[in-house]
């Protein structure tokens, strides 16, 4: 039987011991080469968080890039265990294992499941947006009939984003507002795009006190 025939254009050679070894210099991939400046634009383009996470343990050059991505909005997600039982799933003790990541955080999700889980999970999630100083804007989502009593949940974080300089706040809620949330609403500054999905049982010019401007055409304040 004949041996192949290696070409001096391999990116291969024959070892001494008569071992083939790749040649390093003509390596196919190297993550180093790949310009700092291009890999977030390649990354803004993946919209399954979980390939950025991938991307993020690859290589340290790919973490770099990736982080900033992956961290700019977190949220929460209800998930099914394996037990058929709905588990709340939160980004927040990674955030306060690594605190350094929070200086990447532009918006949070939050929703009214936070409400009822463990309240080691509740407090944990506080702490995390304590650290979110970048924060531009926040979501609350609270669609059950029967969580009157999240209105504390809410009335905590918007405690802790009254001074953070935030820009843009959504309040989604099946049950409206109660008249506490209105009072500390009015009490924020600089907001540029307020949201709510249903109308407060308080009077409507409330917010235009605190420099909201209600559209009747949308159905939610907007400004």
């Amino acid at each position: 039987m004949k041996r192949a025939r290696t070409d001096a254009s391999d990116a291969a050679h024959i070892t001494p011991g008569g071992k083939m070894k790749v040649d390093q210099r003509e390596a196919a991939f190297n993550p180093r080469k790949i310009p700092l400046d291009v890999l977030p634009l390649i990354f803004e383009h993946l919209v399954d968080r979980r390939d950025l996470r991938v991307c993020a343990q690859l290589h340290s050059t790919f973490h770099d890039a990736a982080t900033p991505i992956l961290y700019r909005t977190l949220d929460s997600r209800v998930i099914k265990t394996r037990h058929g039982r709905e588990a709340v799933c939160h980004p927040a003790s990674t955030l306060l294992k690594k605190p350094g990541y929070a200086k990447y955080v532009r918006h949070v999700r939050e929703t009214g499941a936070i409400g009822f889980s463990k309240p080691e999970l509740l407090h944990d999630c506080q702490q995390a947006l304590k650290l979110c100083t970048n924060i531009q804007g926040f979501s609350w989502s609270d669609e059950s009939p029967d969580a009157s009593h999240n209105d504390e949940v809410l009335l905590a974080f918007l405690n802790i984003l009254h001074g953070l300089g935030l820009r843009q706040l959504t309040i989604r809620t099946y049950l409206g507002l109660s008249e506490e949330v209105w009072a500390k609403l009015q009490e924020f500054r600089g907001l540029t795009k307020v949201s709510l999905a249903r109308w407060p049982t308080v009077t409507h010019w409330a917010p235009i006190r605190a420099g909201f401007t209600p559209s009747h055409e949308s159905g939610p304040y907007t400004s």
